[in-house]
C-alpha cells in the first residue's frame, strides 16, 4: 500500500526523484541502500538527506528530465514560507488572487508568444519573467493560507 505524502514535502519530492531515476540509482549516488532512499520518502521517518545528498538528488533529478525544477529546493522553500508565514491575512489573500489571476493572463500570453517557431530570444526571456512573477505570486498567496495549514515535515 502506498503512504500518502504531502505535496511539497521532503518525502514526497525524494519519491518523486526516486521515481524518476529509479531507485538503485538514486541510492547509486551516494553508495547507499535503496533502504536508505526509502526512509528518506517516509512521511513517518524522520530521517532526511543532508544538504549535500539534496542537492545532488536535485541535480540528477534536473539532469534526467531536462526540467529546471528542483524537488527538494521546492520542499525547503515551502517550509520556510510556513515558518514566515503572515498570521493569516484575509484581505492579503484576496488581494494575491487578483494578483494570481493578472499574472497568469500575462503568463498564457507570454507562453503562446514563446511557442511560436519564429520566436526569438526576448520571447523566451519575457515568458520566463512572466513565469517567475506567477510563481512569487502563488508563493505569497500560499504563504496567506500557511497558518491555517501549519503541516511542516
Amino acid at each position: 500500500m502506498t503512504k500518502a505524502r504531502d505535496p511539497l514535502t521532503v518525502a514526497d519530492a525524494v519519491t518523486d526523484i526516486a521515481k524518476e531515476l529509479g531507485w538503485d540509482e538514486a541510492a547509486a549516488l551516494f553508495g547507499c541502500t535503496v533502504r536508505m532512499v526509502a526512509a528518506w520518502s517516509d512521511p513517518d521517518d524522520p530521517r532526511e538527506p543532508s544538504l549535500r545528498q539534496s542537492l545532488a538528488l536535485d541535480a540528477a533529478y534536473r539532469a534526467k528530465t531536462g526540467q529546471d525544477f528542483a524537488p527538494i529546493q521546492a520542499a525547503y522553500s515551502h517550509q520556510l514560507d510556513q515558518l514566515q508565514a503572515p498570521v493569516g491575512n484575509a484581505e492579503a489573500l484576496r488581494h494575491h488572487i487578483g494578483a494570481v489571476a493578472k499574472e497568469s493572463g500575462e503568463v498564457i500570453g507570454a507562453l503562446v508568444a514563446a511557442s511560436d517557431p519564429n520566436a526569438d530570444q526576448s520571447a523566451h526571456k519575457a515568458a520566463a519573467r512572466e513565469l517567475d512573477e506567477l510563481a512569487e505570486e502563488v508563493a505569497r498567496a500560499r504563504a496567506c493560507l500557511a497558518p491555517k495549514l501549519r503541516v511542516v515535515s
